[in-house]
């Protein structure tokens, strides 16, 4: 009976600590690290216009948003990796290059967050390219589950009309 008591005790220990193993959750630590190594990968896939990398780094419902657009380019906003993904290879393929150039990055927990200026050049309808200089340009990523599920972008774009008047002329 003792042996019966102490073998089912034991079981009882061991399966409350294999639930609380599984309960844990990362570490502030870990957690930013897992992002800084699934957002930067996504991010520079971006950059580049990668929408290969991009869907296998996007969530089943993961988006895009860009509120600071919509006075350029109307509502900015796509939700679920399908329409993302077709936003970004309808939407972007005027443009040509981009280039970043970090000011600030860092990764905290679940958020990625790069700030800087974009220069990127775009196609316009009368076959001229307006080449984009120094538009600042702030991304914020969140990373669930080793897969993007938010992406933001806040830009200013007087660099832009700038240099859209000055291809015109």
């Amino acid at each position: 009976m003792r042996k019966l008591f102490f073998s089912g005790l034991l079981l009882c220990l061991s399966l409350n600590a294999l639930g609380q193993q599984e309960t844990e959750k990362p570490s502030y630590q870990q957690t930013s690290q897992a992002t800084q190594s699934i957002a930067e990968q996504y991010f520079n896939a971006y950059i580049s216009l990668d929408w290969d990398i991009i869907e296998t780094l996007l969530a089943e419902t993961g988006g895009f948003e860009d509120p600071t657009a919509e006075l350029v380019f109307g509502q900015v906003k796509r939700i679920g990796k399908n329409e993302t993904m077709k936003g970004f290879r309808e939407g972007y393929a005027g443009i040509t290059q981009m280039t970043f150039n970090p000011q600030r990055t860092f990764f905290s927990g679940q958020y990625a967050i790069f700030e800087g200026t974009l220069d990127w050049s775009i196609k316009l309808t009368e076959d001229k390219i307006a080449e984009t200089k120094a538009m600042p340009f702030v991304t914020i990523l969140k990373v669930v589950n080793g897969q993007v599920v938010e992406h933001k972008d806040f830009a200013h774009y007087g660099p832009f009309f700038e240099a859209v008047s000055a291809t015109r002329k």
